[in-house]
């Protein structure tokens, strides 16, 4: 990530994401996450929960190992642009 210019913040488990997301002291524009991550239980069924699990709590998209970094730039691209566009509608609004 930090290739691509973006600042990281990296923890060892889950449980330790889970509090430093909620705790507010970082702000966060995107979170990556494993969906099978020590100490944080994912439904763990089948894949299509997993990412079901994943979509309904927020998730943008998803991508499954091995990771590419290419198309995680894409992603992060379309995520910006999209962004941009609703700040723009927001400002419009007001």
């Amino acid at each position: 990530m930090r290739y691509f210019g973006f600042e990281t913040q990296v923890v060892s488990n889950g449980m330790e994401a889970m509090e430093l997301f909620k705790s507010g002291e970082a702000n966060f524009d995107i979170v990556l996450v494993e969906l099978i991550m020590p100490h944080h239980e994912w439904p763990r069924n089948n894949r299509a929960r997993e990412t079901l699990a994943f979509l309904a709590v927020g998730g943008d998209e998803y991508m499954e190992k091995p990771l590419n970094h290419e198309r995680l730039a894409e992603i992060l691209t379309e995520l910006d642009a999209k962004e941009t566009r609703l700040s723009t509608l927001a400002t419009r609004g007001n």
